[in-house]
């Protein structure tokens, strides 16, 4: 219990006691005070009655007025006594003696009137004298005897009054006592227990205080309880934890004080340090360095400045430029430092400085010196002696004038090298093209076996040839820096499997294994150029091939164990290896490990040195491992730069079935179940619709009865086998006036390389058995992004611009089965005459003719059809260049399609029936 409550509690009682005993304190009081009263009117009455009783007796003897006055006023007096004196009737012991004194007061009140009619008839009656005094005198008796009455019961009054007053205030007096003994008692006891109350509880107190008070901070007083002594240890305790925490508080800001000291002094000691190292800077570097006030006056001067100019830091400070040098320079000087004061940033000029060898040019960096608030206060320079430079300066531009002479004539020569490659291309191709397009024409003819064998020679001939062209224009552009990579996302394994394939009809027909192996760690896609890679795949594929004359040949594509984020590329042959001293020299150009090689084999020897190149390009290695007589590894690594793939819609063949791809009818002519089920296999998550006929007559008349957009032709058929049935199916496809479905050959054997030149012509593109179902979707899925062919095909309008007539003659050659109509122009003038005078739906445009070339021509002609609001006429460049750029060239002109020549029947039909397809063509009426 708190010790106020306590207090309370007994101050409560202490008032509950004194309400109670007030009562009997204030009625002991009153009744004292009545008492006293008592008394004193009873004494009052007895001092009256005295004086009124010697009144009356001197007025009975003397008979004065005076007297008689004074009676009565002390008989009224007395009466007015008497009726207060009746308060005292009310006590049952005074009434008795009240009642005597007013009996005998009111009769000697009488009996005073009687003696005062007697006295007043014995001053009248003189005659009656001794019988008025008589009756006087036993009147005055009778007054008298009533006045003694009167006095005794006073008296009597009187004593009892006295008595009762005293007992009242003994009374009084004992109540007063006990009441200031309780209230003592009281005081004591409540003393007491504050005492005990406040030593039981301040003792400990008190000792908790002294032990913090001797420095024990983690000390904490006792808190049980909830009384003010609680309250005051929680405050304690709260006092002590927030001392603790100031001590704290108080180190801390010490420590960070004395680390700040610290900090202050190695600031101070590294400002001297620095100071030193600065003004050492200053003393030993070549410019110099000086400050000035804003008059002028030199305030600094580094060791340089003294030596140039003889004159020390100390007898130089105050002084100005005037003082130094000749008037007009100093004017410049103090010029340029007004400058650097009024700018916010530091000023660079070109002075020139007398010494005593002549003037020096210099380079002055001037900037102003800040205080605090940002106003200058100084203005410091920095100037370094350039003289030599100058002088440098003039004999660098001497010699970058000759430079930039020696760089023209060797961008001259450059452009003279392109230029001569341009003309050799040009040159050279645009007879290639002639002899390789009439080959193909020239074996399309019925020929013996003899004439068949020459023209087939001439025609293997011709593409060694332009193969050996091809590889020394590679060369000459990597030479020149002419090569671009491009940098698009492609699969890795389509690369390699694409590539093999390629390969495998020159490897079965020496009868080598050709085999390819990717490892499954392999990324789906890179970024990188994969036309290179394929260049570079394709040039060690064929030298393995073509060294190697039994066993096989395998390709093999792996992550590089030795450095990550590459892949590893290798070609194993079991050819005939290369010596061990010629293994470091293959790589360079126009070199084969042993002369006699170029012999025997043939080849530029550019091949190994143009995949090196390209290698290094690409940021890869090229090398080789090789025992003579036991074959050759070549190995090579290129950057993996993984890409993401397609969305999540695409399957893992590369065939989307979610992005729009077109339902495609394919028409399947196998006879064997089980290579049916795995073509069905092939194409279960794809879009597309298949049919099933199991020989070349039922595919025929299947074709001929329902439509379909590509059909998969089996070679080797019952009844009627591939080849009869596809050459039966083009034939009803003329007859009827069809475009051509595309039809795609299966076989066991690479039946494309030893197949008649017309019989390859029927079929668009040849697969392996075993068939590569990537290989298989990706074929489908370009199908099927292309625009659908019209149902029936027309003949186009051509206008062929060509000014040799070996080209003129071979273009029509190309298109002389056809239904396309050509016309001929010999130059670009002609060409852009003919456009203006008659509509065609394309043009074939050599870009190399006389008179006008054909870029130029082709811009006149779409300047022509903007002003005269002609419809776009699809243009097809035609160059036997075959150089970097070319492509970007003829788009920049306007064409639209680009052929490289020698040009391929193929594909040339196959651009015409491209346009053929987005284009309502031109009808033309045929003279024959």
């Amino acid at each position: 219990m708190r010790v106020t409550s306590q207090l309370n509690a007994i101050v409560v009682v202490t008032i509950a006691i004194i309400v109670v005993l007030v009562p009997f304190l204030i009625w002991s009081f009153n009744a004292a005070n009545d008492a006293n009263d008592e008394f004193q009117l009873a004494h009052k009455i007895q001092s009256i009655f005295f004086d009124r009783t010697s009144s009356s007796d001197r007025y009975a003897h003397d008979h004065e007025e005076l007297t008689r006055m004074r009676w009565n006023e002390s008989n009224q007096a007395f009466m007015q006594i008497l009726d207060q004196a009746k308060l005292l009737y009310q006590i049952p012991e005074n009434q008795e003696i009240i009642s005597s004194i007013l009996l005998n007061a009111e009769y000697s009140v009488v009996q005073f009137e009687r003696l005062t009619r007697i006295i007043e008839k014995i001053k009248t009656d003189s005659l009656n004298y001794e019988i008025h005094n008589e009756y006087l005198q036993r009147l005055s008796s009778q007054l008298l005897l009533r006045s003694a009455t009167i006095h005794d019961a006073i008296m009597q009054l009187q004593d009892r009054t006295a008595k009762r007053m005293n007992h009242t205030y003994l009374r009084l007096a004992v109540l007063v006592i006990l009441l200031t003994t309780l209230l003592t008692t009281l005081t004591i006891l409540v003393l007491l227990r504050l005492v005990r109350l406040i030593s039981r509880r301040l003792i400990p107190l008190h000792d908790s205080t002294r032990i913090i008070a001797d420095g024990d901070l983690t000390h904490r007083i006792q808190s049980g309880g909830a009384d003010e002594f609680t309250d005051l240890a929680r405050s304690i305790n709260a006092m002590t934890d927030t001392l603790v925490l100031e001590i704290d508080a108080r180190r801390k800001l010490e420590k960070l004080a004395q680390k700040h000291n610290e900090e202050l002094q190695d600031a101070h000691r590294e400002l001297q340090i620095s100071e030193a190292r600065l003004r050492s800077i200053l003393d030993n570097t070549s410019a110099l360095v000086f400050m000035k006030d804003l008059r002028g006056r030199y305030l600094f001067i580094n060791r340089k400045h003294e030596e140039l100019f003889h004159v020390t830091n100390l007898a130089l400070a105050g002084k100005t430029d005037f003082d130094i040098f000749p008037p007009e320079q100093a004017a410049i000087f103090q010029a340029n430092d007004r400058l650097a004061l009024a700018s916010a940033t530091p000023i660079q000029t070109d002075e020139i400085v007398p010494h005593d060898d002549g003037p020096h040019f210099y380079i002055f960096i001037r900037f102003p010196l800040r205080d605090v608030d940002g106003n200058p206060y100084a203005v410091c320079a920095i100037a370094t002696d350039i003289t030599e430079r100058k002088r440098g300066e003039e004999i660098l531009r001497e010699n970058e004038n000759r430079l930039r002479e020696a760089k023209e004539q060797a961008e001259k020569a450059a452009q003279a090298k392109s230029d001569f490659l341009a003309a050799m291309s040009h040159e050279i191709r645009t007879p290639m093209n002639v002899v390789l397009g009439m080959s193909e024409i020239l074996l399309e003819t019925d020929l013996d076996e003899a004439q068949r064998h020459f023209a087939q020679t001439m025609y293997h001939s011709g593409k060694s040839l332009l193969g050996i062209i091809n590889d020394i224009l590679d060369f000459s552009r990597i030479e020149a820096g002419r090569i671009a990579l491009v940098e698009v996302p492609f699969s890795l394994h389509r690369v390699m499997h694409e590539t093999v394939q390629s390969m495998r009809v020159v490897a079965e027909k020496k009868g080598l294994t050709l085999s390819v192996h990717v490892d499954p760690g392999i990324p789906e896609m890179i970024l990188g150029d994969h036309g290179k890679v394929r260049q570079i795949l394709v040039n060690l594929l064929g030298n393995a091939i073509k060294f190697t004359h039994h066993g096989h040949v395998e390709a093999t594509l792996t992550l590089s164990p030795q450095k990550a984020g590459m892949v590893l590329f290798q070609i194993v042959d079991t050819g005939i290896g290369i010596a061990k001293a010629q293994v470091h020299d293959i790589f360079e150009q126009f070199i084969q490990a042993d002369a006699s090689i170029t012999r025997r084999y043939g080849g530029s020897g550019l091949g190994l040195a143009i995949s090196k190149r390209l290698v290094e390009l690409m940021g890869g290695e090229i090398w080789v491992e090789s025992r003579q007589g036991h074959g050759s590894t070549f190995f090579f690594t290129l950057p993996a730069r993984c890409v993401e793939m397609p969305a999540s819609g695409s399957n893992p063949d590369g065939l989307s079935t979610h992005d729009g791809t077109r339902t495609l009818r394919i028409l399947l002519a196998e006879e064997q179940i089980m290579n049916q089920k795995v073509i069905k296999g092939f194409l279960n998550n794809t879009p597309h619709h298949l049919v099933m006929v199991t020989d070349g007559m039922e595919a025929a008349g299947r074709l001929q009865a329902e439509p379909f957009d590509v059909v998969l032709m089996d070679l080797q058929m019952p009844n009627l086998d591939g080849y009869a049935a596809t050459h039966r199916i083009r034939a009803w496809e003329r007859e009827m006036r069809r475009a051509p479905v595309p039809i795609v050959a299966l076989s066991s054997h690479t039946e494309e390389a030893s197949m008649q030149h017309g019989q390859k012509e029927a079929f668009d593109a040849f697969l392996t058995k075993p068939i590569d179902k990537k290989t298989l979707l990706d074929f489908l899925h370009r199908l099927a992004h292309q625009t659908p062919p019209p149902s029936v095909a027309r003949g186009l309008h051509i206008l062929l611009a060509e000014d040799t007539i070996e080209n003129q003659l071979l273009i029509k050659a190309y298109l002389m089965k056809t239904d396309h109509a050509l016309v001929i122009a010999n130059d670009g003038m002609e060409a852009i005459s003919q456009v203006r005078k008659e509509r065609f739906d394309v043009v074939i445009m050599d870009v190399q003719m006389p008179r006008m070339d054909g870029y130029t021509a082709t811009r006149h002609i779409r300047q022509w059809e903007q002003e005269h609001g002609s419809s776009h006429l699809p243009i097809i460049a035609l160059t036997a260049h075959a150089i970097e750029g070319e492509v970007e060239r003829s788009q920049d002109a306007g064409c639209d399609f680009y052929l490289s020549k020698p040009i391929k029947k193929r594909t040339l039909l196959d651009v015409l029936q491209q346009i053929a397809a987005s284009i309502a063509p031109v009808v033309v009426h045929h003279a024959n």
